[in-house]
This record gives structure tokens, C-alpha cells and sequence, in this order.
């Protein structure tokens, strides 16, 4: 149950909504100095070029709200006087209320609402025409006749247009109630129940006490079908949440496996990938390595002349002559140093020729 406030806790909520609407309507009138809101995106029935006020332009809108907030204001500083407490510093009312809106209040209507709203409105214009001819649409005194414009209706066509105004918006409730989900259904039907109840209490104040009996029996087993739908909407609603919690948790079981299953494969061709690379780069190294040691011996060794290549190849020829023969060529090998390169040739066919090459 509510909280019962005082008056000075009311005016104080006042202010501080107030304070946020102002605040509100500064930023849209900041975003668009000349500009305004579109129009609310209404139902097709409820929509007509002549329907409704424009919307406030947002300048408009500001002044107005800063002219709410300044009397709120001065309500509250005047409960403040009256009640004899402490002035609070403006900051502390401005911010009573954090989003400048409390739980208490009716929601929005939905199109459903706004569709039963409509054709409430046009049923008490038609009673209210055929009682005692009252039109449904206000009639402006004092102007003066002009030919230009529609002619003035007749009683028949304007209770035709409100029987038929109420038809189509039967028609576009019975069409938008088909297409409910179950739990909508359930709640949709218990909205209309407990308008009901709100509109026999309020025929109530107009009865005598002795039809206010069938009423307030009517309204008691109301009430009681009203409970049972919310004990059924409050059952199916713990279901759906539980299926709910079942698919979500279902889903991050198969999620987790999915992703258990990826982050092995990921670590497989992680490792797969990292012994690839320390392969390529110890091969690099060793490569890099004979390549450094290639570079170093043609650096450090001395570069041989192509008599000491030819040297070097019949010393060769005859050290493989003489172990494989046991005989000794003629010359030993330190006088071919001496030798010049057409003596060098001859000793070096000899030895060729003793090998059979």
C-alpha cells in the first residue's frame, strides 16, 4: 500500500517533476529553436487532417514549462513558510526525484486503449445526442454566416456518422483482439472487467439505493473474475519465465560446447602455428649460421693462384698413385713448387697417365 505524504512532500514531488520537465523541454528547444514534435503515430481509425491540436512547438513548450516550475517553486518556498521548517537549497528540491517521475499513475494506453477510448467517447455522444439533441462537436457563437464551407449537417446524418463511427472501431477491436497471445488475451480481458467495475461505481452515485443493489452484486462477481484472470495471468507468466530461463540456459549450454570445442581447435592450431614458426626460425638461424661462417672463410682464407690450384691437384693424383701402387713417381712433391707451368702440365699428365685417367 502507498505511502500516505503530506502536503509539503507533494509540493516538494511537484517541483522537482517540474524541474525535469523543464529540463526536458530546454534540450528539445536547444536541438530545434523553431521547430515542434511530430505527430503521435495514432491508430488508422483515429487518424483524420482535422483530428486533434497540432503539436506545441518547443519554444512554446519551454516557456511554459519554466512558467510550471517558477509557480511550483513558489508554492513549495510558501509550504516551507506555512509549516515553519528550514528552507532547503534548490539543488536538494530539484533533485527529490531523481528521473522527475515516481511509479504512482495509470500507464500509457495502448492502441487497444486508445481505439475503446475513442468509441466510448462517440457512445456518449450519441446518448447524449439523442437524449437532448446535443451535438457532438462544439458550435462557435457569434460568427458571422459566409457561403463559403460545408453545409450544416442534418440530425440523421449525424447520428450516422456516430453509429457508424462506433461500428468501425468495434470492427478494428475485434480485429486487433484475434490477433492477442494467449497472456494478452488474458490481461486485455482483465482491463475491460475492471473498467467495467470503475464505470458501475460512477453509475452508482447517480442510483437510489434500490438499484444500487444489482449493481453492487454485479460489481462483486466482477471483482471475483477479475481475481481469478490475475491469478491465471500471474501462472502463465511464471511459466513463460521459466521457459525463458530453460532456452537461455539451453542456449548457453550449447554456446559453452561450441565454444569449448573452438578454443581446442584455436589452441591446436595455436601450437601447431607456434612450432611452424620455431621450425622456420631455427632453420633460419642454422641457415643463417653457415651462410655467417661462408662469409667469415672467404673473408680469412687466402685466395689461391691457379698455379697452386694446379699444385694442389697433381700433389692430390700422386699421393693417390703412390698409396693405391706402392711405387714413387719421379720428383718428390716439394720440387713441384719449383717447376714452372709447362713443366707443371708434363708432371701433371704423367701422373695422370700412371693412373689411367
Amino acid at each position: 500500500m502507498a505511502v500516505k505524504l503530506d502536503e509539503l512532500e507533494k509540493l516538494k514531488r511537484a517541483a522537482s517533476r517540474a524541474y525535469h520537465d523543464m529540463q526536458k523541454r530546454m534540450d528539445e528547444f536547444m536541438s530545434d529553436p523553431s521547430g515542434s514534435p511530430p505527430r503521435a503515430d495514432l491508430p488508422e481509425i483515429l487518424r483524420g487532417s482535422k483530428m486533434g491540436r497540432p503539436p506545441v512547438p518547443f519554444r512554446t513548450a519551454y516557456e511554459r514549462s519554466q512558467q510550471k516550475y517558477d509557480k511550483a517553486i513558489l508554492a513549495y518556498r510558501q509550504g516551507e513558510s506555512t509549516e515553519g521548517v528550514t528552507a532547503l537549497h534548490i539543488n536538494m528540491i530539484n533533485n527529490h526525484l531523481n528521473s522527475g517521475k515516481s511509479a504512482a499513475g495509470r500507464a500509457t494506453l495502448d492502441e487497444l486503449g486508445q481505439i475503446e477510448k475513442y468509441q466510448r467517447r462517440k457512445q456518449r455522444q450519441l446518448k447524449a445526442f439523442i437524449e437532448d439533441g446535443t451535438l457532438p462537436y462544439a458550435v462557435v457563437s457569434g460568427r458571422k454566416k459566409k457561403k463559403a464551407g460545408r453545409a450544416k449537417r442534418s440530425a440523421d446524418e449525424i447520428r450516422t456518422d456516430l453509429e457508424k463511427n462506433i461500428e468501425d472501431a468495434e470492427n478494428e477491436i475485434r480485429i486487433r483482439v484475434k490477433d492477442l497471445s494467449a497472456l494478452e488475451s488474458l490481461e486485455y480481458r482483465a482491463s475491460r472487467k475492471r473498467l467495467e467495475i470503475s464505470l458501475n461505481k460512477a453509475l452508482l452515485k447517480k442510483l437510489n439505493p434500490d438499484e444500487s443493489a444489482s449493481v453492487l452484486s454485479f460489481n462483486k462477481s466482477l471483482s471475483d473474475e477479475c481475481k481469478e484472470l490475475n491469478l491465471s495471468i500471474k501462472a502463465m507468466k511464471k511459466e513463460a519465465l521459466k521457459a525463458e530461463a530453460n532456452t537461455k540456459e539451453d542456449q548457453e549450454s550449447k554456446e559453452n560446447k561450441k565454444g569449448f570445442g573452438i578454443s581446442m581447435l584455436e589452441k591446436k592450431l595455436e601450437e601447431d602455428d607456434k612450432a611452424r614458426k620455431e621450425a622456420l626460425l631455427k632453420k633460419r638461424l642454422e641457415g643463417g649460421k653457415k651462410n655467417c661462417e661462408k662469409t667469415i672463410h672467404k673473408k680469412t682464407a687466402p685466395k689461391k693462384t691457379l698455379k697452386q690450384l694446379q699444385f694442389d691437384g697433381a700433389k692430390l693424383i700422386m699421393d693417390i698413385a703412390l698409396v693405391n701402387s706402392g711405387q714413387k713417381i719421379e720428383g718428390d712433391n716439394e720440387s713441384l713448387n719449383s717447376l714452372d707451368e709447362a713443366q707443371l702440365k708434363t708432371r701433371f699428365k704423367e701422373a695422370a697417365a700412371f693412373l689411367g685417367l
